[in-house]
């Protein structure tokens, strides 16, 4: 009897193990869809600054992946507190997928860079989530969200732009929250802060709002066509021609809405601080079409328009560097969201070339480039005008005879006169690519002013002694033949 209780529990012990088995390799082993979110090392990696709490992550994974069309669902939890380790779930509602790991987590960034943007963020922006964006950057916006983050008006404003400091801090949001109206462009939701395509912070409440009013001056005219002639003009001398077109559209602003907004408006929009107080300001009532084309599409939205040429905003196209501190501009139309990206060179073959080329014993060479979030491209050249560089001014070239070299296809050296500006070499450019400050007569093949030169100097010194010398001897030998 005990042998058959014996046999009993072991087969009992079997069944369990053999039923169980399937269960515990299915929650050890991985499948290929789970190993495709891992890297080579089976770490999960993210594109991502370490934060300092739970929170930090979690609002990353969420920016992420709420973004992403997925025919299944992604959930992460139970978030280690050193940040090194979480849960992530896949799974599908017809439970066909449902798997969850433990991942160790790989994070990808710049402690320096890191350290920089959120030194601004923490001290310029602290708890302002709101920015404006004003006049002509709104017609920036019309003209330029055509890229992957095209709904993000966040990265129109200038407000924003100049609590950074214009550091090359990019902008994208998922704009999750926002609404239509006629007159006002309103959208937000969660925010990633990057920089060359690494988050550094996720803000999960960020927006930006734009009232459709474009500012002419006060002596313009009082006609349609007057004041359509001026918008047209302040846009095109931005711009270009050929962009944008304005087309008078009503007499009565309030007569898009229907008769429930329009008792709303009419009872706010006397008020100073109400979002609608702008309409009730505008001049004559009117309202105007602005029709932008974009490649082949057509866009058309309302607009009104004010005297005030305190408010005229011209939009600002510049970007420096968070590392480097490299800053450009330029007076050109440009999307106002571009950003540089400056990358100091000190190895590789490009950088190789170049330094047997210029020859220079003390140089810094940058490779520079622009990037408009909103167009999704970078920008490389100008149809017109110039770029201004200003390159910061290190202690030990400092009162010396600087210039900017660029090394083109064919191996020719292109010389850039420079001016000064505080502590930065500026010159101007019509194109990006790699560029170097070096002194302009420290070239060792052109210039051997140390050793050499000093070495002909002895010597020449050394050769009229011996001249010297032997002249006094032979007439002191002749004096004494002729006595």
């Amino acid at each position: 009897m005990k042998k058959v209780k014996k046999i009993l529990g072991v087969f009992v012990l079997v069944m369990v193990a053999v039923i169980c088995m399937p269960k515990a390799l299915e929650a050890s082993e991985m499948s290929e869809e789970f190993l495709s979110y891992l890297n080579e090392n089976g770490e999960f990696e993210v594109n991502a600054a370490k934060g300092t709490t739970d929170e930090d992550l979690a609002l990353y994974l969420d920016f992420i992946y709420s973004n992403l069309d997925l025919s299944y669902d992604v959930l992460w939890g139970n978030i280690s507190e050193d940040l090194n380790t979480f849960d992530f779930t896949i799974y599908s509602g017809d439970k066909e997928l449902e798997e969850t790991h433990t991942v160790k987590v790989k994070y990808n960034y710049d402690e320096k860079v890191n350290e920089v943007i959120n030194n601004y963020l923490n001290t310029t922006l602290k708890d302002k989530t709101k920015f404006n964006v004003s006049d002509l950057e709104l017609v920036s916006y019309w003209i330029n969200n055509t890229g992957e983050n095209n709904n993000s008006l966040a990265l129109y404003s200038g407000e924003l732009r100049k609590l950074l400091d214009y550091k090359n801090i990019q902008l994208f949001t998922d704009s999750r929250n926002g609404g239509f109206n006629p007159f006002i462009t309103d959208n937000g939701g969660f925010a990633s802060f990057q920089n060359n395509g690494i988050s550094y912070k996720v803000s999960p409440v960020l927006s930006a709002m734009a009232k459709h009013v474009i500012y002419i001056d006060e002596s313009v005219g009082s006609t349609k066509e007057e004041v359509i002639g001026a918008v047209q003009k302040r846009i095109d001398d931005h711009f270009g021609k050929d962009i944008v077109t304005i087309e008078f559209a009503g007499e009565d602003v309030l007569e898009v809405y229907d008769d429930d907004y329009k008792q709303y408006i009419l009872s706010v929009w006397e008020d100073p601080n109400s979002d609608y107080n702008f309409l009730h300001e505008a001049y004559n009532g009117w309202y105007f079409w602005a029709h932008t084309q974009i490649g082949d599409t057509m866009s058309s939205r309302f607009f009104v328009v004010k005297k005030d040429s305190t408010k005229m905003v011209k939009p600002i196209v510049k970007t420096v560097d968070s590392v480097t501190n490299v800053e450009i501009s330029t007076k050109e139309k440009l999307p106002i969201d571009t950003t540089i990206e400056a990358k100091e060179l000190k190895s590789g073959e490009e950088y190789e070339k170049i330094s047997e080329l210029l020859n220079l014993t003390d140089s810094l060479t940058y490779d520079l480039k622009l990037y408009s979030s909103g167009l999704d491209e970078y920008i490389t050249t100008l149809d017109s005008g110039e770029f201004e560089v200003k390159i910061p001014i290190p202690e030990n070239f400092k009162d010396k005879d600087l210039a900017i070299y660029y090394v083109d296809e064919n191996d020719e050296i292109q010389d850039y006169p420079i001016t000064y500006e505080s502590n930065y070499a500026v010159f101007k450019t019509t194109h990006f690519s790699i560029y170097t400050l070096g002194y302009k007569n420290n070239n060792i093949g052109e210039n051997p002013k140390t050793f050499d030169n000093i070495s002909i100097i002895v010597a020449s010194a050394i050769i009229s002694l011996f001249g010297l010398a032997g002249t006094t001897i032979y007439l002191k030998k002749r004096n004494k033949v002729e006595i």
